[in-house]
């Protein structure tokens, strides 16, 4: 059944007020959260859009509540977020259909980029620093790409880099053993563990589903297990 124009409206005001949330968010450094609010305001984008395509005449060139995921969940190695992602374009079709970039393709460089992210993050995790100009070398590819990821990793408070006699350093700012909380997406429960085991999907002590546990902040309520 198509939405009346009020349902329209009401998801186009939903839509704005999240977002403005996901961007205080980031102003305030909390990425994750940023990332979650974004995600959220999936459940309105349709209505919104069409909402500003019929009443307002918009052409979209892109969702900043796409492009705020696609540019850091990768970085937060949030794959549950970039799955649900890929899902929507799935099934909302016109989603993509009426914006002008491909974001399936976005999309793809996005998984890239997060597995990137991923063997950068292992190795300092392994070694506890590296040397920026070195990482073609032990990780394979190019240098300007691999600095590239250093910079936006330092820039999302992830890993921080330090000049030692001209030489940039890279460091962990948080180790991959630090317990951290994560999310069920089944039943919303919440288990702590050492932030490299939600890197795969593991069994919930809940529900009993096997899932891609949430990294989360502590502000999130929920049942808790250790």
């Amino acid at each position: 059944m198509a939405m009346k124009r009020v349902d329209l409206e009401q998801h186009r005001l939903q839509y704005y007020g999240i977002m403005a949330s996901a961007r205080a968010a980031i102003e305030r450094h909390e990425y994750l959260r940023a990332v979650e609010l974004a995600s959220s305001a999936w459940d309105y984008v349709d209505g919104m859009m069409q909402y500003e395509r019929k009443y307002k005449k918009r052409v979209f060139e892109s969702l900043d509540c796409v492009e705020l995921v696609l540019r850091y969940a990768p970085l937060l190695l949030d794959i549950e977020r970039l799955t649900q992602l890929k899902v929507l374009l799935n099934t909302q079709r016109r989603v993509e259909k009426n914006t002008a970039v491909d974001l399936g393709v976005k999309m793809m460089r996005a998984q890239v980029r997060l597995h990137e992210a991923h063997r950068l993050l292992d190795y300092l995790e392994r070694n506890r620093r590296c040397e920026e100009d070195k990482l073609s070398e032990v990780l394979g590819g190019h240098h300007d790409g691999w600095a590239s990821l250093a910079t936006e990793l330092e820039a999302v408070e992830l890993i921080r880099s330090e000049i030692v006699d001209r030489t940039r350093w890279l460091l962990l700012v948080s180790r991959l053993d630090e317990v951290v909380a994560g999310k069920c997406p089944a039943c919303g429960m919440v288990a702590h563990a050492p932030k490299v085991e939600f890197f795969v999907d593991r069994a919930c002590a809940s529900c009993g589903n096997l899932a891609s546990f949430v990294i989360i902040q502590e502000r999130d309520n929920a049942d808790v297990t250790v």
